[in-house]
């Protein structure tokens, strides 16, 4: 960006002002208070200690114009500026605290246009590549590197569950029969480097995160399919065994002072979610079970008194199992609520999702298709990978 006018400087700080008001309030998090991990954005964006620094200022201010929609392309000058330093400020004498900087501003930019290309996923390998300079130095827990590496375990974790399921070549003569729209060209060549980079689990960061999230993380390894050597090994049915019990019995605590009514029911949410989708990937099955009723149905009872949105991927794998008019209007009701106050683009994406599922359930046999099978042409529908952040 050219150098700032009084007017410009002006307008910078009134969006900063916007981000740490409005936005932060939708940061998506699992377990942690989003103010918290606004606190430290606004922190280092403020500093001015490096270049990076100036990258997650730069970040903030792309965010909240894109959130708040009146300038569009300022937004997307904020964006490329951002992407600019970020470049600029990667090399050999970026040092632990850089490194972080650098980490904040490129998970604040996958969240700038998530719905619109598929950008987010090079700047998350990004984010990812500098995590050996980070762990240089030990980060105490609530410090603010351990809450962006909690934050970048939090986007990697998800975006995981994204790779699983979007245009697997376990599809790929059912996507061509249904008409599916081939994927941008930029697109498939984020996926491929990205899924080359994620083919490295986050191990060294697991101890930043939630339980609950830590616990995700190892669903979304499970096997998917019984063509695996390991799938009916006794060792490996055993482990899902203790998943589940793991998954059952984790401690709900919220990582912020006193009560937070919300944190804690999406963490509940969350791990039902995770309960259901682990249940049904596991046996790999489309029909009807009485134990997934209970956790449905549970979850479901959340939502009406619930002011924050869950993370995407719960809501999906909630509203997946909604098969009548009663659970929909739910769901519905819910989506209508939050959207009309400030929300990320990704609550209308899993919308959307959740809509085309429906759609798939209601022309199809019940138990037609098998589950993994239906997640992924509900996913692979899309012509740019969700994001589920």
């Amino acid at each position: 960006m050219a150098p700032a006018s009084t007017d410009t400087a002006a307008s910078e700080m009134e969006l900063v002002q916007y981000f740490e008001n409005v936005v932060v309030g939708i940061l998506p998090t699992l377990g942690r208070d989003k103010m918290t991990i606004g606190r430290v954005l606004m922190r280092m964006a403020l500093a001015g200690r490096s270049k990076a620094s100036k990258a997650v200022l730069l970040s903030l201010i792309a965010f909240a114009s894109r959130h708040r929609g009146n300038d569009m392309a300022y937004a997307a000058c904020a964006k490329n500026a951002a992407i600019d330093v970020l470049i600029i400020a990667t090399g050999s004498e970026m040092d632990a605290d850089t490194s972080i900087e650098h980490i904040a501003a490129g998970l604040t930019l996958c969240l700038v246009e998530t719905d619109l290309d598929c950008d987010w996923i090079g700047l998350l390998c990004g984010a990812k590549k500098v995590v050996p300079v980070v762990e240089q130095k030990k980060h105490e827990p609530g410090s603010d590197g351990a809450v962006m590496l909690e934050w970048l375990y939090h986007f990697d974790t998800f975006t995981r569950f994204s790779f699983r399921h979007w245009r697997t070549y376990m599809i790929r003569s059912t996507s061509r029969e249904l008409g599916f729209v081939a994927a941008h060209h930029e697109c498939i060549m984020q996926n491929r480097i990205a899924r080359a980079a994620f083919t490295q689990t986050m191990s060294t960061t697991t101890h930043h995160a939630h339980p609950v999230l830590q616990l995700l993380a190892e669903v979304f390894e499970t096997r998917l399919y019984t063509s695996d050597p390991h799938y009916h090994s006794i060792e490996y049915q055993q482990s899902l065994d203790g998943l589940k019990s793991r998954l059952t019995d984790v401690d709900l605590v919220t990582w912020k002072d006193g009560d937070d009514s919300d944190q804690s029911q999406c963490l509940e949410f969350s791990r039902l979610a995770g309960l259901t989708y682990l249940e049904r990937v596991s046996r790999n099955f489309s029909g009807l079970s009485s134990r997934l009723d209970i956790w449905i149905e549970e979850a479901l009872s959340m939502l009406p008194n619930l002011n924050t949105y869950p993370p995407s991927f719960a809501m999906f794998i909630v509203g997946c199992e909604t098969h009548t008019d009663k659970e929909r209007m739910v769901m519905l009701d819910f989506f209508t609520r939050l959207e009309q106050a400030p929300h990320l683009n990704s609550l209308l994406e899993t919308k959307g999702l959740v809509q085309t599922a429906w759609i798939q359930h209601d022309l199809g046999v019940e138990g037609e298709l098998e589950y993994i099978h239906k997640i992924n042409l509900v996913m692979s529908s899309r012509d740019v990978i969700p994001s589920f952040m």
